[in-house]
């Protein structure tokens, strides 16, 4: 059904937050309510991005711990998700407001075709900065899939925050996702969203018929999985 399946990280594959990680790991109150602020759309993406980088200033190891966390955190299901969309050919693209140090080890784990996170300059003192990047803005996530080639035929977006539901625009189908978190977009879009514990849920609502009738032969046992997520 759809050839490019694009999804967030943070509270999407994984469990967690990693700027929140990080900052209870570094003590360093207060980001919590900011994160929740920009993905519930009550402050600029921008804004929310400064002020978390710049009261937690990661270093490069920081980041190598939480790529771990990640790691650990991963919701059920998601390996078998991405082994059955790689076993379909479909391009398979993580679009995060997260760090690329650390969301990258994950996505590569995972067999992800492109891996899209804020990139940290690490000059002076070896504390991460923000480069600018077009994921520190709201509507940067729509702009970088609609760059040249990005998008192969036709698309589908999953995501937990309002970033998330901006490429509505520009992908065939978005669905919110609220298994971690509901945010309270997800009711007010009248898309279809999913919010199953098991990430293998989503298959009925991305792949067609033919494809259903594929995996079930290859993989009985994740389908059948996927077809009880899907039912909870």
């Amino acid at each position: 059904m759809f050839q490019t399946v694009c999804f967030d990280f943070d509270s999407t594959l994984t469990s967690i937050e990693g700027i929140d990680v990080s900052a209870d790991f570094l003590q360093v109150p207060g980001i919590e309510e900011i994160t929740n602020k920009a993905m519930n759309g009550e402050i600029s993406t921008r804004e929310a991005f400064e002020k978390r980088i710049e009261a937690i200033a990661p270093t490069r190891k920081q980041l190598c711990y939480l790529a771990e966390i990640y790691k650990s955190n991963l919701l059920p299901g998601v390996r078998d998700l991405f082994k059955v969309l790689k076993f379909l050919d479909k391009k398979l693209i993580i679009v995060s407001g997260g760090f690329q140090e650390a969301v990258e080890p994950s996505g590569i784990e995972l067999g992800a075709d492109e891996i899209c996170a804020l990139q940290l300059d690490f000059g002076e003192g070896g504390r991460g900065r923000l480069f600018e990047s077009l994921l520190s803005e709201r509507d940067g996530k729509p702009r970088l899939l609609k760059s040249p080639g990005r998008l192969s035929g036709t698309s589908v977006f999953i995501g937990d925050g309002v970033t998330d539901y901006e490429t509505r625009h520009v992908v065939d189908k978005m669905i919110p996702f609220f298994g971690v978190v509901e945010r309270p977009f997800v009711g007010e879009s009248g898309l279809e969203a999913y919010g199953g514990e098991n990430l293998l849920g989503l298959l009925a609502l991305i792949l067609s018929d033919v494809e259903w009738d594929k995996i079930a032969l290859e993989f009985p046992k994740v389908t059948r999985r996927a077809a009880d997520a899907a039912l909870q």
